[in-house]
């Protein structure tokens, strides 16, 4: 299921919320515009962060519309 959303938030280029389990093992919540998608990771402008951040699709551990 969240491949699905991840794929409809690149199309319809939505915002969507991403539970993510970082590299120093916590988790965060991110409010994300997806750019660039790959079977890997995604790249994707952090609404926090007002950067472009990079997510190992490994970490999501949800996401929302």
């Amino acid at each position: 299921m969240t491949d699905l959303l991840l794929k409809w938030a690149v199309r319809d280029e939505r915002d969507i919320r991403l539970i993510y389990l970082d590299d120093e093992g916590k988790i965060t919540v991110r409010k994300v515009r997806i750019l660039h998608l790959t079977d890997y990771d995604l790249l994707a402008w952090c609404r926090e962060r007002r950067a472009c951040r990079r997510f190992l699709r490994s970490g999501i551990l949800a996401a929302e519309a």
